[in-house]
């Protein structure tokens, strides 16, 4: 794979927070910038991107009003 130079101004907060994450990886400032472009331009599904958000919230109703949400929820659904 060929490499290309490429020249980014970064605030001195920025860049100190990439060193500092470099050092906790083992790795050089380059790789981490890198990576983080890599993400920044590699078009992932909504699914992957939050799949692991799924499922995470949950809730203690026991002592809640009982309402039916789902039918709520469909009632303002404009796709259903």
């Amino acid at each position: 794979m060929g490499m290309k130079l490429m020249a980014v101004r970064v605030e001195t907060e920025l860049w100190d927070a990439a060193a500092r994450r470099a050092e906790v990886l083992g790795t050089s400032v380059s790789e981490v910038v890198r990576e983080a472009l890599r993400e920044a331009v590699t078009a992932r599904p909504l699914g992957d991107r939050v799949g692991l958000l799924r499922g995470s919230i949950h809730a203690d109703t026991s002592d809640a009003p009982q309402h039916d949400w789902l039918s709520e929820i469909r009632a303002h659904n404009w796709r259903s």
